[in-house]
């Protein structure tokens, strides 16, 4: 038997059932480790031998929980199937894996060539038609609108319903209900946790008359963990404009009416749903099967008692059966007893005897001739039970990842030898309020192992581990008990530097910091992306632990802190300048332009250093200098931007001249700008140490000046038109064509755009090098 969630999922029938028997089952097989989908043919109650064909099988092995496992076919007569993410929440988003999908095949398993994804050759899983979901286990196509309904079980905070649609991603695992991200499907109804678990199941659209008109379109849906369900009304575009409870009525939570997994409206318009009975209100019972139907002028009866004493005992045990009930309408009311040997009775106080040992079920049911009630059973047993005994583990022992846990037992019986074909184990994984299957049946044996996997199921929350033993004698009597064994926990702490931006474990994005409760020697993917957090780009630096940026972590013995620190990323520097010059080289006598026009400047004695991004270059103040090998044309509009560091604050020092007409220089360490006839001072003098970034704008109209990304200087209202010449760096060219004016100090990063930049444009690039 396959540990975990797997085994039979769904079962639905061929839409030409009727002539060609067909019945489509999705399971997980053992040999090969897959979720499977096979057509079976159906011959009365009972399939072929020899018939099963299979239509599609996954590609990899399964894992423990997360199967999905729903089925449909839809109005276009293809078959939906509905896969988890296995515990793997990345595959969720991949076009390679079949995990977390809806996929779309023909009955016949070919694949249909209109699927979203369909690339033939190449290397997407071409089945897949809608993707990014956790664990849907249960989906519906409501026939007369052509809706297909889907149930998505939530990780931590949100439950989902959403809408199919080819092509849909659907969010998980980089969001839970609505997402704000570009791309993403949001769900049609989504409920909160509020600080507990829960677990929705997909239900249907009702489409039946034997409930009141006003029911006629709602979607049922139910919850597995909180045990109710309730109903969403539709408008008639398809949205929620309403959410109430159904059942029970009051919409209270944790009631026993079972763990829902699946419901489905009858032919004659019940709704019926599943109890898969894993754990019924604390104790280990069979499934059930339920039916709700509604009951208009004439209301059922109303059994006020019943009762069965004793309800254990040697055979032949004679047991007291007694019973009083009304009925709303005063209708005569009949009575019968079924006491689960064949035998039964009509009177609503009667004595049984049972002769043979063994378990017996008995129910009363009763009836006004219209309607019936069903009394809760009443479990008899005969005889002696077998008395069972757990040796290994302790109640309460503990387990880290990785152990192997024996589990053994034994058992007496006063009236027969036991053997070991008498024991059956089954493994329960609690977390919080909801149990999953994590083992067994396992039968014939007085003992076995229970491995803890270092992968899978967190074992964040309240989670522990149930082995159960149950014993049956040759009479059907049963003994079951059970012990507990707890995971051995630390907290890891994971932060960002700076706080608040989003980390990756096991694919799921959580925002930091956070704490995780986790299981001594698990292993965790850790990883923190690239991310935009308040418009501000964040780029991976590294980890605390020296991982990579994704890397798999093995949980200490002891609490831990994980740190993945960031670098701001400066927002992208205009790229549409007229020249730029990175000074770079640091060896030669040229320096490239990084614009299109590939202006190569030569240099004239300035000499390499340390500019303020990576080299820059020096001028003495003399004879230094750097010429564009082509002419330039200015303006009208143009931003003039340089690094400078100047010590000197000379009378005249020039940043950069185009012609002898456009010189962008220092007077005594103020910025100044000479436009052939004035010369324009903006502010007062620079510091003279240290790199400072200077920028001059002219927008058509009116001069600007900026010190280090802000203005500075009253705005100067001058008319200047566009010129063309020499593009000089470093000395201004005077109307002889003579150089004069030289800077002294060291310059880098020299930008012109023949446009006005904004403030913003102007920090940007002072905050980003020029790359070649």
């Amino acid at each position: 038997m396959w540990t975990g969630n797997g085994g039979s999922f769904d079962l639905v029938l061929d839409p030409n059932f009727g002539t060609n028997g067909f019945l489509y089952v999705f399971y997980t097989a053992n040999a090969p480790l897959r979720d499977t989908v096979s057509r079976f043919t159906a011959s009365g109650n009972a399939a072929v031998p020899g018939s099963e064909v299979v239509i599609w099988q996954d590609t990899v092995a399964a894992g423990q929980f997360h199967h999905g496992g729903a089925l449909e076919f839809g109005p276009d007569g293809r078959l939906y199937i509905a896969t988890g993410d296995h515990f793997s929440a990345s595959d969720a988003q991949s076009l390679t894996s079949y995990h977390g999908k809806i996929l779309r095949l023909n009955a016949d398993g070919s694949i249909p060539t209109d699927n979203p994804f369909f690339d033939g050759a190449g290397p997407n899983l071409d089945a897949i038609w809608a993707l990014g979901l956790r664990n849907p286990y249960n989906i519906s196509w409501d026939q007369p609108s052509g809706r297909l309904f889907i149930g998505d079980v939530g990780e931590a905070s949100i439950e989902e319903v959403n809408l199919g649609a080819a092509g849909a991603n659907y969010g998980w695992p980089i969001c839970e209900g609505n997402c704000s991200q570009t791309g993403m499907t949001n769900p049609i109804f989504s409920y909160p946790h509020a600080g507990r678990d829960a677990a929705v199941t997909g239900g249907f659209v009702y489409r039946g008359t034997q409930f009141p008109a006003s029911y006629m379109g709602s979607y049922f849906y139910g919850d597995y963990v909180r045990n109710w369900i309730r109903r969403l009304t539709l408008d008639g575009s398809g949205n929620v404009n309403g959410d109430g409870a159904f059942w029970p009525e009051d919409g209270s939570l944790d009631g026993p009416w079972g763990d829902i997994v699946d419901m489905v409206q009858g032919p004659e318009g019940a709704l019926y749903y599943t109890d898969v009975g894993i754990s019924w209100e604390g104790q280990f019972r069979q499934g059930t099967i339920r039916r709700i139907s509604f009951v208009s002028a004439n209301q059922p009866p109303t059994i006020m008692q019943a009762s069965a004493s004793p309800q254990s005992g040697l055979p032949p045990l004679t047991v007291t059966f007694s019973a009083t009930a009304t009925d709303p309408e005063n209708n005569p009311l009949t009575f019968l007893w079924v006491f689960g040997d064949g035998v039964t009775s009509n009177q609503p106080n009667t004595a049984h005897t049972y002769a043979a040992a063994g378990p017996y079920t008995a129910r009363l049911t009763v009836s006004d001739g219209t309607n019936q009630t069903f009394s809760s059973p009443f479990f008899i047993t005969v005889g002696n039970p077998p008395t069972a005994t757990i040796q290994a583990p302790l109640n309460g022992a503990t387990f880290r990842a990785g152990d192997v846990i024996p589990y053994s037992g034994s058992a007496t019986d006063p009236d027969e030898v036991l053997t070991a074909a008498n024991f059956s184990w089954t493994i329960l994984f609690h977390h919080d309020t909801h149990v999953h299957p994590a083992g067994g049946p396992f039968t014939g044996t007085t003992s076995g192992t229970l491995t803890i996997a270092p992968t899978g199921h967190s074992y964040q929350g309240n989670t522990r581990y149930e082995i159960v033993l149950t014993v049956t004698d040759s009479t059907g009597l049963q003994n079951t008990v059970s012990v507990f064994v707890f995971p051995e926990k630390v907290n890891l702490s994971l932060d960002t530097n700076p706080s608040g931006l989003t980390l990756q474990i096991d694919g799921i994005s959580r925002p930091t910091p956070f704490v995780l409760d986790t299981l001594i020697n698990f292993q965790h993917s850790i990883s923190a992306p690239n991310q935009t957090l308040g418009g501000t780009q964040y780029q991976f630096s590294s980890w605390s632990d020296g991982g990579t940026q994704t890397h798999t972590i093995t949980v200490p013995a002891v609490n831990q802190s994980y740190t993945a620190t960031y670098q701001a990323v400066p927002p992208p520097a205009p790229s549409d300048f007229g020249v730029a010059y990175g000074f770079e080289e640091g060896t030669g006598t040229t320096t490239a332009d990084a614009s299109a026009s590939g202006n190569t400047a030569n240099l004239f004695g300035p000499t390499w250093v340390i500019g303020r991004y990576g080299n820059g270059l020096s001028f003495d103040g003399v004879d230094d200098r750097a010429r564009a090998a082509l002419s330039f044309t200015l303006g009208p509009a143009f931003s003039l931007l340089a690094w400078v560091n100047n010590p000197s604050n000379s009378a005249f020092e020039s940043i950069l001249t185009v012609g002898s007409s456009r010189n962008f220089y220092l007077s005594n360490g103020t910025l100044a700008f000479y436009n052939g006839t004035t010369d324009l001072l903006f502010g007062s003098a620079l510091p003279n140490s240290g790199w400072q970034h200077v920028a001059l704008v002219y927008d058509g109209s009116t001069l600007q000046a900026y010190l280090n990304g802000t203005p500075v200087g009253a705005p100067q209202t001058v008319t200047l038109g566009a010129v063309t010449g020499a593009l000089q760096i470093g000395a201004w060219i005077n109307n002889a064509n003579n150089n004069t004016d030289f800077f002294n100090g060291l310059l880098d990063e020299v930008r012109i755009y023949n446009r006005a930049l904004s403030q913003t444009e102007i920090q940007n690039a002072m905050n980003a090098a020029v790359l070649p």
